[in-house]
């Protein structure tokens, strides 16, 4: 798939309310003005626009809210949720083969998904030793991507990395050329069983 970047300056009206929402634990008369300046930080050097980075934080909100918010799932399950212009990674141990399908069904209903990546294994919830072995991969894996200097224009906030059971998944608008040389920094880390593509791909001309 090819994508063309978007100009990340616009920010509705709308939406800015919506991260307000999101927001509710601040304090209320800093609470528009921080709002905007988070979200605005953020995607500085992002190549998605403000708005969809908006919606993406909306979208992994929606999404958890379905799963939690449903009895099937609860401490049994270690369930890893990510977004990125509307597609929705679930990574991580839901129990049974029932419990992963159960979890399609429940993200499928979810509004602004546009494609759904299920990761989960039908196994119990990772233990401490491996959930503690997954976050340090994740930081490996994000200083391996950070050491790529000799790209043009390659920012490696650009890239999100999600671990479960030692399998990392890449997510991110990049050219051809950036996803390969971050799969390439990422399957060389220790401890890593596999490296996963969730790309969206763009002309490097844009």
């Amino acid at each position: 798939m090819i994508a063309t970047p978007t100009n990340p300056t616009g920010f509705s009206l709308p939406r800015l309310a919506m991260v307000a929402v999101m927001l509710l634990t601040l304090n209320a008369c800093a609470l528009i003005a921080v709002g905007a300046a988070v979200v605005t930080a953020s995607a500085v050097h992002d190549r998605r626009s403000v708005e969809v980075v908006v919606d993406d934080r909306l979208l992994n909100i929606a999404v958890r809210d379905a799963l939690y918010g449903d009895d099937a799932f609860g401490n049994e399950s270690r369930i890893k949720i990510s977004t990125f212009n509307g597609w929705v990674l679930l990574a991580g141990e839901a129990v049974s083969d029932n419990q992963v399908e159960k979890a399609s069904q429940l993200v499928s209903q979810v509004d602004g998904l546009k494609k759904l990546f299920n990761e989960l294994a039908p196994l119990p919830h990772a233990s401490l030793v491996q959930a503690s072995r997954d976050r340090v991969l994740s930081l490996q894996a994000k200083a391996a991507v950070a050491d790529i200097k000799d790209l043009p224009r390659f920012d490696a906030s650009r890239v999100k990395i999600t671990t479960a059971r030692g399998n990392v998944y890449l997510q991110g608008l990049v050219t051809e050329a950036e996803g390969a040389r971050v799969v390439e920094q990422a399957r060389h880390v220790s401890g890593v069983e596999q490296v996963v593509v969730l790309f969206e791909w763009m002309d490097p001309t844009d």
